[in-house]
């Protein structure tokens, strides 16, 4: 905290929330062109005033946030409304667990202690002794919601959370600055419109509310939807129940853990020869260097081939034909609803252990499901895997329309700051790779850093330039989805060098080892001494 504050540029505007609500409370019928005038009229000098910072969410993104702040010497104050940290590693669905090797989701500079295929409660120990290990613990309010975000009432710079504890008794705490980690998969779960539900006989409920086998033990279960989580519940559904059956809209390509058994997926997707493939065959992160664009404009044609072979290849492994042949090249829909699993669920399917049906449900009775084909299949239990909606309850009307929240979400400087609202940041709220827990510590880092000058922001305009270029890209070319603002994934390499950057790290970690830093997979290791060396100190 002792580190001399930068001081941004005279051309620096930022949306400042508190000017905004008062103009609208002075004129209620504002026009759009009055509000949009306030926007951008203050200017914001610098960062100094900052000393308490409130976050919102105490999962693998909030908890890094609140270590690299308090090795700044800020005030954290993390509000939780669950009883413990952990997220969605805390409780989730039953076989619930990861997709990826371990040394994809480890916490920068926290040693992984449990085996490759770690099971939900293994990850949650792993939290836990990172909380305990850091003494982050006292500065967390736990079964705490946040009612609402607003411009504090002091008229000071920052904002006022109101919160309210598990007995509803309400409170609020001025802070000088914001960080939304309330992560992805956590908020409003997505209901489908169930015709006639009134009427059935068994419980209807989502997948998030899956959280033991009892549910569906000797019943007939219909599983709605087609992503990993649906695949994973219609596999219990079908070892402990009676019958399974997955009903899809739309099938989604499934990326094998290994590529023909022969080679791991993650020496092609999370090396630099894969970004380097990628950023070829879809385009190259907008702010990568001229070397990967001018690739992509060179090479297009032959990746397209090459993706085309291996997407050949995937369809063969998991039997994507017929009605399972996705509508989007597997890249495409990668980038839509990712997921890599093991063959179970397509030899499952072989073996019809579980039913994988194309259709929609056009109605429910009492016994069951009928479908728009008209066909119907009997249930005793309807299991709603169907996602989670993005959502900011706690902000009013006028924060959300500064932020810029679209359909298919929140557009970001570095995924992290929105040019017209100042004093606020969003760390693993707007942010998908294929190593979140990674990610979401460098964005932590990179935050604190940028509080205490460390990280040269740029003028507000020149974020926006950035941010717009960001969004045209994504869509460019990735399908629409609410979560489009927040996909990284397989470029997640490309994100990362960005952030070091900023930081004026390296982001060639394996150096001097050439052969490694271009084949070999990048691993939460090789981050290692960025956050550690901040927090020794």
């Amino acid at each position: 905290a002792k580190a001399v504050r930068r001081r941004f540029s005279p051309k620096q505007k930022f949306y400042d929330p508190s000017q905004m609500i008062s103009v609208v409370r002075r004129n209620a019928s504002a026009s759009k062109c009055s509000l949009s005038m306030t926007i951008g009229q203050r200017y914001a000098s610098s960062f100094a005033h900052v000393k308490r910072v409130g976050v919102i969410g105490a999962g693998v993104a909030g908890l890094q946030t609140a270590r690299s702040l308090k090795a700044r010497g800020f005030e954290v104050e993390v509000f939780e409304k669950a009883p413990d940290v952990g997220g969605l590693w805390r409780e989730n669905y039953v076989s619930s667990g990861v997709q990826i090797r371990k040394n994809y989701y480890g916490l920068l500079d926290e040693e992984i202690p449990h085996g490759d295929w770690a099971s939900t409660p293994e990850i949650q120990k792993y939290i836990l002794g990172f909380v305990d290990k850091h003494n982050l613990r006292s500065m967390i309010r736990f079964n705490t919601e946040v009612s609402s975000v607003s411009p504090r009432a002091d008229g000071q710079r920052g904002w006022d959370f109101v919160v309210k504890d598990k007995d509803g008794k309400e409170a609020t705490h001025s802070l000088d600055f914001a960080v939304v980690s309330h992560g992805l998969y956590s908020q409003t779960a997505n209901m489908p419109t169930l015709p006639g539900k009134e009427s059935f006989s068994g419980p209807i409920i989502h997948s998030s509310q899956f959280l033991s086998e009892d549910l569906v033990k000797g019943k007939k279960v219909v599983v709605i939807g087609g992503g990993k989580s649906a695949m994973d519940i219609a596999k219990v559904a079908s070892k402990v129940g009676e019958s399974s059956v997955l009903l899809y809209r739309q099938a989604h390509w499934i990326t094998p853990q290994s590529i023909l058994g022969l080679i791991p997926t993650e020496w092609i997707f999370m090396s630099r020869l894969g970004q380097a493939l990628v950023g070829s065959y879809k385009g190259a992160w907008p702010d990568a260097p001229s070397g990967p664009k001018l690739a992509h404009t060179l090479l297009a044609p032959v990746m397209h081939g090459v993706f085309a072979l291996l997407g050949a290849i995937f369809a063969v492994q998991r039997k994507h034909y017929g009605d399972f042949k996705p509508e989007h090249d597997f890249v495409a829909d990668f980038y839509n609803v990712p997921q890599l699993q093991s063959a179970e669920f397509t030899q499952m399917v072989d073996k019809g252990e579980i039913t994988a049906t194309k259709g929609s449900v056009k109605s429910v009775e009492a016994d069951g499901v009928v479908l728009g084909s008209g066909e119907k299949v009997p249930c005793d239990v309807i299991v709603c895997a169907t996602g989670f909606g993005s959502s900011y309850p706690f902000f009013d009307a006028a924060t959300l329309s500064a932020l810029g929240v679209e359909k298919d979400g929140l557009y970001l400087y570095r995924h992290l700051l929105a040019p017209k609202v100042q004093d606020i940041a969003f760390v693993g709220a707007e942010a998908s790779t294929l190593e979140n827990s990674v990610t979401y510590g460098l964005q932590a880092e990179w935050l604190a850093r940028a509080l205490v000058g460390a990280v040269e922001l740029p003028s507000a305009d020149k974020m926006q330039t950035d941010v717009d270029a960001l969004k045209a890209w994504k869509r460019s070319w990735m399908p629409e989805s609410p979560y489009r603002s927040a996909l990284i994934l397989a470029h997640f390499l490309h994100y990362h060098d960005s952030l070091l950057a900023d930081m004026k790290e390296t982001p060639f970690r394996k150096s001097p080892n050439f052969l490694a830093e271009m084949f070999a997979p990048y691993t939460y290791k090789d981050y290692n001494g960025i956050v550690g060396a901040q927090v020794a100190k």
